[in-house]
């Protein structure tokens, strides 16, 4: 399967992209891809979740390096980075590649859930702890027992909460609401923030005592405009996923697009990629190319792309190649693709016509509409 290729492959690590989730609150990152030669610990699984780490940049490899060396380890690890830049994706590769990894990881976003019911989300209640409490039921930090317990946007949890946890993290042992008995458990902590959590604890809005219980260990993930030699090894790992998904054989991406890409700030991290370029994608079908006009216009507007592109909207080049790319459409479709005659409509050769049909990326082997 063919996409834009940017240097060697041999070396770099592609990940699964799925959007789906089992249940509320489970972690939504799929790891799942081809294993690599070198081998994990005897209890991960097949598949090496440091695949799903992409990257050829060193703040990726270093990254990647530092969870090997973190999930041999019982430590609580804190994650610090911008909202997109693969947070919960580092967590569960810690997890897998941990003694825990064959356990359950859960996933809880803190900052999604009220402060009403969040002790009992977390820790559980017995049956008659207050009015609904029809029957005892166990907390995520019950059902992640043995397992890896994931605490996302850690900052975004009260103060309340805050004195609940460190006792969780001190003894080891936490008590569902309404209940009396304390139950012990064996679970791996790693939390998360897109705040610097320091500065949250010298603003007084965070306990110091939590911060240092949680950020034993403390991994600092890069934004992507810090690593923009990532860009192009990303962009054809979310490419060839939208292939499959669409099933094409290929989806292109031209050099231009490819520069404003490169070139574009990405506020929103690897996430914003991912949407940017399935949005393009659904804008450029029944066609197989992605060139610039098909980026958003803040992708467009950086001054890489303005320098680098000859077709950008307004062009005559972007104005003929529009119209151009209707006009074959409509005839072939008028055709129901039939390229012959489509072609003698068109006044062009079949092979002119199909020379055409490549350069706007338009799928050869689409199938004729059906009634």
């Amino acid at each position: 399967m063919g996409v834009f290729r940017q240097g060697s492959r041999k070396d770099i690590a592609y990940p699964e992209s799925s959007d789906s989730t089992d249940q509320k609150n489970v972690s939504r990152s799929d790891l799942s891809s081809p294993p690599e030669d070198r081998p994990g610990p005897k209890n991960a699984s097949p598949a090496n979740p440091l695949t799903g780490l992409v990257g050829r940049s060193r703040q990726i490899q270093h990254i990647r390096e530092l969870v090997q060396k973190v999930a041999l380890s019982e430590a609580t690890v804190l994650i610090e980075g911008e909202t997109g830049t693969g947070k919960e994706l580092v967590a569960r590769a810690i997890h897998e590649l941990s003694p825990r990894g064959t356990r359950r990881f859960l996933a809880h976003n803190c900052g999604a859930t009220p402060d009403t019911l969040i002790e009992s989300e977390l820790f559980g209640h017995v049956r008659g702890a207050f009015t609904g409490a029809v029957e005892d039921k166990k907390g995520l930090f019950e059902a992640a027992d043995q397992g890896t317990f994931f605490l996302d946007e850690i900052a975004d949890v009260s103060p309340m909460m805050q004195m609940k946890l460190l006792r969780v993290l001190q003894e080891r042992e936490f008590r569902r609401v309404g209940d009396t008995q304390p139950r012990k458990i064996s679970v791996r902590i790693v939390a998360a923030t897109n705040r610097d959590l320091l500065k949250e604890v010298e603003a007084g809005r965070f306990r110091r005592d939590l911060y240092y219980r949680l950020s034993v260990i403390k991994l600092k993930l890069p934004p992507l405009r810090e690593r923009r030699e990532d860009v192009p090894v990303l962009a054809e790992r979310f490419l060839l996923n939208l292939a499959r998904r669409l099933g094409l054989d290929e989806i292109l991406l031209e050099s231009d697009a490819m520069a404003a890409l490169v070139g574009y700030d990405w506020p929103g991290n690897v996430r914003e990629l991912e949407n940017e370029l399935e949005r393009a994608v659904a804008l450029s079908l029944p066609a197989t190319r992605i060139s610039i006009y098909l980026l958003s216009e803040a992708v467009r507007s950086t001054d890489c792309s303005i320098a680098c592109s000859s077709r950008a909207p307004g062009t005559l080049r972007y104005e003929t190649e529009r119209v151009e790319r209707k006009k074959i459409l409509e005839a072939l479709d008028s055709c129901l693709w039939n390229k012959t005659h489509a072609s003698r409509l068109l006044g062009l050769s079949r092979q002119g016509l199909l020379k055409k049909m490549r350069r706007f990326g338009i799928n050869a082997r689409r199938s004729p509409p059906t009634a």
